[in-house]
């Protein structure tokens, strides 16, 4: 099974991935982190292909509703395993979310 930790190199979200194995299902949990402070991302998932893992079936998904910037959070996949089928096999990971602009906007009162 392939597991530990990467990172998303090219932008600027933190990304690690943590993989337990169960005797019929695999659970990955995604922790990500948001490290851009003028974008909320929404509908935050990971899309799992096991292209090399054929036996395995996505059974469940847990997106992230919203990951503001600097906060923790969590998306997870399930996928169940055959019986007598060993934990091995290669997944293809896509982080996939709506990018929110923040507009930051100060006035200035009168008398400042």
């Amino acid at each position: 099974m392939l597991g530990g930790e990467g990172a998303v190199v090219e932008t600027e979200y933190a990304v690690n991935v943590v993989n337990d194995s169960f005797d019929s299902y695999v659970l990955f949990q995604y922790n990500l982190t948001n490290t851009i402070p003028e974008q909320l991302l929404g509908n935050v998932s990971v899309i799992v292909d096991a292209f090399e893992a054929e036996e395995f079936a996505e059974v469940s998904t847990k997106p992230l509703r919203s990951l503001p910037y600097d906060s923790p959070g969590q998306t997870f996949e399930a996928f169940e395993k055959p019986d007598g089928v060993p934990t091995v096999g290669k997944f293809s990971n896509t982080l996939k979310f709506v990018v929110k602009e923040l507009l930051f906007l100060f006035l200035k009162t009168p008398g400042q």
